[in-house]
């Protein structure tokens, strides 16, 4: 018997952490499009969906995983990458971009792994508070308005 799912819980998880995550930017997302050819190849050989691949990667740069510390160096390398790309230039400067890395690369270390449920309840709200108060700190620190 399949289970049946309340429609207010649903909803209720669907709606966005922050006012900004919808369209371009919601966290849920299904994307379509065409993988590189060499990308497929790698991916192969290497033995590796390239799903994962990809998911990995943006755990990866956004020090998205409770056990960093044991990616550290394909993280540093992923923040030359985004820095080398120039993402982030029209608006900070190279060391404002690497302390915005930094910062996150604190909160992956500040998880309080092996801690009860209760512990890891109140880490978790209090990420998600800090996390909307560290993007109003960098998003609006050159003047940017979310209407923008």
């Amino acid at each position: 018997m399949k289970k049946k799912t309340n429609p207010a819980i649903k909803k209720q998880n669907s709606l966005p952490a922050l006012s900004w995550q919808t369209g371009d930017y919601a966290r849920q997302q299904q994307f379509s499009f065409t993988l590189p050819w060499q990308f497929l190849l790698l991916s192969k050989i290497a033995g590796e969906d390239p799903r994962h691949l990809l998911i990995d990667f943006m755990n990866n740069l956004a020090y998205d995983n409770p056990v960093a510390n044991s990616r550290e160096n394909a993280s540093s390398h992923l923040l030359n990458y985004f820095i080398a790309m120039g993402y982030g230039r029209k608006y900070y400067t190279e060391e404002e971009i690497r302390q915005v890395f930094k910062e996150l690369e604190a909160l992956a270390i500040l998880w309080p792994e092996g801690a009860k449920k209760k512990l890891m309840n109140r880490h978790s709200k209090w990420l998600s508070q800090y996390h909307a108060w560290w993007f109003k700190k960098w998003f609006g620190k050159n003047n940017r308005h979310l209407g923008k």
